[in-house]
C-alpha cells in the first residue's frame, strides 16, 4: 500500500475520538487510550462485507471490546488518527558553568591556574522519552493484536540526571 506501516505494530493507526485529549500527562499511562478506538464501518455499508475481524480472545472466544451499536470492526481498514498526532513530554535542560582564572606571577608572568565548575542539568529535571511502540511489545502500543486497549507508559529518560564536573587547569 506504500504507507510505510510494515512494522510489527499492525494496528498502529486507530480511529481518533474527536474532542478528546490524547495525552494524560501521567508517567504510568501517558497516552489516553480512551481517545482511540479500533477502525469501524457502518454495518449497513457495502464495505462491511469485506471487513476482516480482529483476532478473538482465546480465553472465551469473544472479541475483547464490543463495537459501537450499528458498527462492525474492520481490521483491514486504517484509522483516521494522523501521523505524529501526539507530542511527547517537554524537554528542559539547563547547564551552568563558572570559570576563575588566577595569575601566579611568582612562578612566571604567563603562569595561570584556571578553576572550572560545570553543572549539567542543574535543576535535576527528569526529561522522559515519549512512549513508542517497540516491535509490538505489549504495553507499548494503543491496541494489541486482539483489540485490547493498552497504552505505553513513560519509563526511559532522555537526559542524564544532574552531573557536576570540577577541573583545574595549569597554563604556562
Amino acid at each position: 500500500m506504500g504507507l510505510g506501516n510494515g512494522g510489527a505494530d499492525q494496528f498502529g493507526i486507530p480511529n481518533y475520538v474527536a474532542g478528546c485529549n490524547p495525552v494524560n500527562n501521567s508517567v504510568s499511562a501517558y497516552v489516553n487510550a480512551g481517545c482511540y478506538t479500533l477502525p469501524t464501518v457502518s454495518a449497513s455499508s457495502p464495505l462491511a462485507a469485506s471487513c476482516a475481524d480482529f483476532p478473538f480472545d482465546p480465553a472465551n472466544g469473544q472479541p475483547r471490546i464490543a463495537p459501537p451499536s450499528g458498527q462492525v470492526y474492520c481490521a483491514n481498514l486504517l484509522g483516521n488518527a494522523g501521523r505524529n498526532s501526539i507530542t511527547g513530554p517537554k524537554l528542559v535542560n539547563v547547564d551552568f558553568s563558572v570559570v576563575k582564572n588566577t595569575a601566579i606571577r611568582k612562578i612566571s608572568e604567563s603562569f595561570n591556574i584556571q578553576f572550572r565548575a560545570e553543572i549539567f542539568n542543574i535543576f535535576n529535571r527528569s526529561n522522559f522519552l515519549p512512549p513508542e511502540p517497540v516491535n509490538g511489545t505489549a504495553g507499548s502500543q494503543v491496541f494489541d493484536q486482539s483489540g485490547f486497549v493498552t497504552a505505553g507508559g513513560i519509563d526511559s529518560l532522555a537526559t542524564q540526571p544532574r552531573d557536576v564536573q570540577l577541573a583545574l587547569k595549569v597554563i604556562w
